[in-house]
């Protein structure tokens, strides 16, 4: 039987923990209807986890006694963050989706000259992140930005290193990186404007293109972040 994995704060030292928070009380009782000796598995979103039992599920509460503790060893030793154009809602509910399952450290979204649409549903998009790390048996759940103009993205991805970013006018050579932090940029539906080029160039940022095929914004974004991930490893 899977074990079910939450992203909840526990203190390591601590045998028995009492958890009151209405969203996870309903979700143990009466969305997954776990009793009395069922396991469950709590991370503390720093890549520690706890293998817990379940004590008692009563009066609002869950009561639970932690039997092992260990490390987290899932996430890739490259922080990727990925900034990407703000796209119609399914769509960049499913980069966000997808790119948590990835192993993807950061999620920016961006405002572009030729982003149409601008605004983003924060919290349901925390939640779809949240959830789809729980999913993959993630450590820790990346972290997920409002939306940037180009011109700050820039500065902030320069602070944390190289910075790649995807066009069909780039080189088409295998992306060879070292371990760390990363930043790719993916444009809106339309593309990239000149002037964005430029700017990138300006900031010395490589230019690559993931083929001769003419991707949508949200294949772009998953084929992107899985190339600079694992794309050494295949």
């Amino acid at each position: 039987m899977k074990i079910q994995r939450f992203f909840f704060g526990f203190d390591i030292g601590i045998q028995n923990v009492v958890i009151s928070d209405a969203d996870f009380y309903n979700q143990i009782k009466n969305v997954l209807r776990l009793k009395s000796g069922d396991k469950i598995i709590l991370c503390d979103g720093k890549s520690n986890e706890a293998e817990c039992v379940i004590n008692s599920i009563e009066n609002k509460k869950v009561n639970l006694e932690i039997i092992n503790v260990h490390q987290n060893k899932n996430e890739p030793k490259i922080k990727l963050s990925v900034y990407c154009s703000v796209l119609k809602r399914e769509n960049f509910e499913l980069v966000c989706q997808k790119l948590t399952e990835l192993g993807v450290y950061k999620i920016i979204p961006l405002i572009c000259e030729n982003t149409v649409k601008q605004g983003i549903k924060i919290e349901r998009l925390r939640s779809i992140v949240k959830e789809a790390a729980e999913q993959s048996q993630r450590g820790v759940i990346p972290q997920l930005f409002l939306p940037q103009k180009l011109s700050d993205a820039i500065e902030i991805a320069q602070k944390d290193g190289p910075i790649f970013i995807f066009d069909r006018s780039g080189t088409a050579e295998k992306i060879h990186l070292e371990d760390g932090d990363i930043s790719i940029f993916i444009g809106p539906e339309g593309g990239w404007d000149k002037s964005e080029i430029d700017l990138f160039k300006k900031n010395k940022a490589e230019i690559f293109s993931l083929g001769k095929l003419n991707f949508r914004a949200e294949t772009a974004a998953i084929t992107g972040a899985f190339a600079t991930i694992y794309g050494n490893d295949f």
